[in-house]
């Protein structure tokens, strides 16, 4: 038999009562149970042992196929009814929740919920009992709320004339379902899809397909539009158009997803409305600024624009960390960021020639959570700030600046600022005939731009804020609301969410992590080799030792002279230097250029692979003819035998002395030893012997037979050694 289950129907076999299983215990006891042709049922409870009885007596019957359940294609369900079920099912969630279900057979827990859910939902008691019947008896589905919709039933919108026409002449028509039908036609294939389309333009197509009939003038074919008393007049197919509009649709499929998002997505809350504090929550953002800067070096040098960074605490709107550098919007720069929130503002503000009071610019340490759009803070990188600081990272949904819209907004304030003012800021008119480049007027170098950023928000932070909305208490205490006044109170008032952290173990969380080899040539972290105090002390490098395979470190992208061994569990580090053979060729290298250079390497490694491939398997080829060829001719002249490899050393001899005659350095081959002239026997080869004289035959005869000679004499010679 069939183990009880949730949602099994069940059929009474002798009054064909059909009933539903909506609850089981956990310790498989008790069941509870709705009856389904009641529509005044309501739950009740039951045992699982009868249950299996009376099902093993053929008292009961298990259906297979639901017949209560029924499937329905949301995309042909009105709005309204959509509407109307998802506001029914918000209660009813609640009211059918595990713990609720175990108990809903008893009357006066019911009773007690459904008057507690009657006043929090504003829904009557009627309203949540046809409900909760609807969802028990239908299979427990959000869908199952729409059963007693009528979703099927076409709506006849008018079938009325209209007021009497006083222009055109006629009646007009009346609007039938058909001509519903060929409104919603040409609302879906042509005014939703046809980019720019207007309501009289979708009109004449309606006109056109719907109301017109091909002729022929002048031997022409041209369409023409019925009279007037037969076609729908414009008013007509406004006012039903209008029926069946679907705005959101509408826009979304003229403007896109991203557009729909960004500008007309409504906004119904406010960002701080769940903020209760300074350093409750921040937001960080990033642009590029709208300013070109010279370098350091030359101002007649124009390195480009800036990235900036900005990081600002939603309750007090104060700036609470910066940064503007050359560097990439990425987790490098957003490290910088990271690292001026946490810093002091007046130590800061001195190493760029700038003394303030801690009242001007409060902030420093970290907040409880951060904000950011699913930049640098999705990374790998990120999860330290939550694994080791305890911070809390939000990323919102993709094309939702509104989402973080207090730092948007102070970009546009910085930017327009930029472009009117400061020589070298972005001009719109600049591609105009006789626009002037205004790249050419950059006069800034970063450490003057990053000062001038230090004093527009030393301004900003000490400016009233015109459209803050303050609380009663701020009221009541008389607080001029400017950033660092609405900071202070709130630190005053011990609503501050901030915690100061240790430079050290700030720069050691931020720094990207990852996992180096230990070798012999010492650690190893992209091919690039390092060494520590404890790995020397410790052996590490040995052939053989007791050393780790591998350790967790955590480098600076931009210069990786350095890298840092650390603990996991306590933060503790140890500096890692790189060693004079990678020092070498790779000093003050930073990663994106290893990676190019890795790159660049491995793409020349494999350049005319197949050429070079071929060239070994050719060489191959050709040492393997020379040994075969060998091997052929030992075999043949010199069999192996002992003698062969007899009286080594003297073979050793003879084979050298031969060898050195023909490899010895001669820097006058033409002239002999006893300063006679080279006579070349070549010439004389194959021509009579005149005047007595040898031939080239004897001649080599005669220095064979000299040859002879002298290793007899080697060998005499080595044998009296012995």
């Amino acid at each position: 038999m069939k183990k009880l289950q949730v949602n099994m129907v069940f059929r009474n076999t002798k009054d064909t009562v059909d009933y539903r299983i909506v609850h089981i215990s956990f310790d498989y006891s008790d069941i509870v149970c709705i009856e389904l042709t009641n529509k005044k049922a309501l739950p009740y409870l039951d045992n699982t042992a009868n249950v299996e009885s009376q099902v093993t007596n053929n008292e009961l019957e298990f259906l297979e196929n639901d017949p209560y359940l029924k499937i329905f294609d949301e995309c042909a369900i009105q709005d309204r009814y959509l509407k109307a079920r998802d506001v029914a099912f918000e209660y009813i969630k609640e009211l059918c929740s595990t713990d609720n279900l175990s108990r809903l057979y008893n009357v006066n827990f019911r009773s007690n919920l459904i008057t507690e859910i009657s006043k929090n939902f504003h829904a009557s008691k009627v309203t949540i009992y046809k409900n909760l019947r609807l969802y028990l008896q239908g299979g427990m589905t959000k869908n199952s709320l729409l059963s007693h919709m009528k979703i099927n039933r076409v709506i006849n919108y008018s079938i009325k004339t209209g007021r009497k026409r006083d222009v055109t002449k006629g009646e007009g028509i009346i609007i039938d379902d058909n001509v519903l039908l060929h409104i919603k036609d040409i609302y879906e294939l042509y005014y939703l899809k046809i980019d720019g389309s207007t309501i009289k333009q979708a009109y004449h197509e309606f006109l056109y397909k719907y109301y017109s009939y091909l002729t022929i003038e002048n031997g022409n074919e041209i369409r023409k539009i019925l009279d007037d008393d037969k076609i729908p007049t414009l008013r007509q197919f406004k006012y039903h158009m209008d029926k069946i509009r679907n705005l959101k649709r509408e826009i979304l499929s003229k403007i896109g997803e991203i557009k729909y998002q960004q500008t007309e997505r409504p906004t119904l809350s406010r960002e701080d409305i769940n903020v209760f504090g300074p350093g409750h929550l921040y937001e960080i953002d990033s642009t590029v600024s709208d300013i070109y800067l010279s370098s350091n070096i030359s101002r007649n040098i124009v390195v480009g624009r800036a990235s900036l960074y900005i990081i600002i605490d939603v309750y007090s709107r104060l700036i609470t960390g910066f940064y503007a550098g050359l560097e990439e919007s990425s987790w490098t720069a957003a490290m910088m960021a990271y690292m001026n929130m946490n810093e002091n503002k007046v130590d800061f503000c001195k190493t760029y020639d700038i003394d303030i009071t801690e009242e001007q610019w409060p902030s420093y340490g970290i907040p409880s959570r951060i904000n950011a759009d699913r930049g640098e803070t999705i990374s790998k990188a990120s999860d330290e700030l939550v694994r080791h600081l305890h911070i809390n990272i939000e990323n919102n949904p993709p094309y939702c600046p509104d989402m973080k819209g207090i730092v948007e907004r102070w970009f546009k304030t910085i930017n327009d600022y930029l472009q009117k003012y400061v020589p070298g800021g972005v001009r719109k008119n600049h591609q105009q005939r006789g626009g002037e480049d205004y790249r050419k007027n950059a006069v800034l170098n970063i450490r003057e731009f990053n000062q001038m950023l230090i004093r527009f928000i030393l301004g900003y932070n000490n400016t009233v804020l015109q459209s803050f909305s303050m609380s009663k208490d701020m009221i009541d205490n008389q607080i001029i609301p400017t950033p660092s006044n609405i900071w202070n109170y709130g630190a005053t008032m011990k609503l501050l969410f901030t915690s100061s952290i240790p430079k050290e173990k700030m720069m050691l969380t931020l720094m990207p992590k990852a996992t180096a080899s230990i070798q012999r040539g010492g650690i190893c972290f992209k091919r690039l080799y390092y060494s520590c105090e404890t790995g020397i002390r410790e052996n590490w490098f040995l052939r053989v030792s007791n050393a780790p395979k591998n350790v967790d470190i955590a480098y600076d992208p931009r210069n990786l002279n350095k890298i840092y061994i650390y603990d996991k569990r306590t933060m503790q580090f140890e500096t890692c230097n790189m060693l004079p053979k990678s020092l070498k060729d790779y000093k003050d290298i930073s990663l994106d250029e290893l990676i190019k250079i890795r790159s660049t390497e491995s793409k020349l490694k494999k350049l005319n692979n197949t050429e070079n491939i071929s060239l070994q398997i050719n060489s191959h080829h050709q040492m393997k003819d020379i040994i075969d060829n060998a091997v052929k001719q030992s075999k043949v002249i010199a069999p192996l035998s002992k003698d062969k490899i007899k009286n080594i050393p003297i073979n050793k001899k003879i084979e050298k002395t031969i060898m050195r005659k023909e490899e010895y350095f001669d820097l006058d081959p033409l002239t002999q030893n006893n300063d006679t002239i080279v006579v070349s026997l070549d010439k004389y080869k194959n021509k009579p012997n005149d005047n007595d004289e040898i031939t080239y035959e004897e001649h080599v005869q005669k220095h064979n037979d000299e040859m002879n000679d002298l290793l007899q004499k080697i060998i005499l010679g080595d044998n009296e050694d012995k």
